[in-house]
């Protein structure tokens, strides 16, 4: 995981992600997209939804929720929650002795939309999240952004870029 905060959002969500390490930019035309790269958002033809569980180690649980919603002509909409809960995890003070067990709390709400530009061969999109941290009593909260796009060529081939988690 690391030292800096909301490593959550490295965990990549949907089979096709996890299988490919989470490097899934253009691949994705449904609703798990919206993690990955919110310019796919443009590819998505209809009404879709997708949610994910997945037990993790120690007790770590992840939950995945997103909602995609088609403007005809106008691009797409998709709604994001993801989410991190821990287990109970052994507290300790500075001498190594215990002082109980204590939980952790991650949450990230996101607001996403994307579209096609310069006759469906470019594809643009923006998602802005609402984030939430808990470890024991303590809060904490924040927002990030995320901007993709993805080139469409010789009818068959996407070349996507995103910045992930701007904030």
């Amino acid at each position: 995981m690391g030292t800096t905060a909301m490593q959550f959002l490295k965990i990549p969500v949907g089979a096709r992600s996890v299988a490919m390490g989470g490097h899934t930019l253009t691949a994705d035309e449904e609703a798990t997209i919206v993690h990955a790269n919110p310019a796919g958002l443009a590819a998505v033809p209809d009404y879709q939804y997708s949610f994910s569980h997945a037990e993790l180690f120690w007790e770590f649980r992840h939950e995945y929720l997103a909602a995609v919603f088609p403007f005809q002509g106008h691009g797409s909409m998709g709604l994001s929650a993801n989410i991190l809960t821990t287990g109970a995890i052994d507290g300790a003070d500075i001498q190594s002795d215990l002082t109980g067990d204590f939980y952790g709390n991650f949450m990230a709400f996101g607001i996403s939309y994307g579209r096609y530009l310069l006759r469906k061969r470019l594809s643009a999109g923006l998602r802005a999240d609402f984030l939430y941290g808990q470890i024991e009593e303590v809060p904490s909260t924040g927002y990030a952004v995320s901007l993709g796009g993805a080139y469409h060529f010789l009818n068959e081939y996407q070349l996507g870029l995103t910045y992930k988690n701007l904030s």
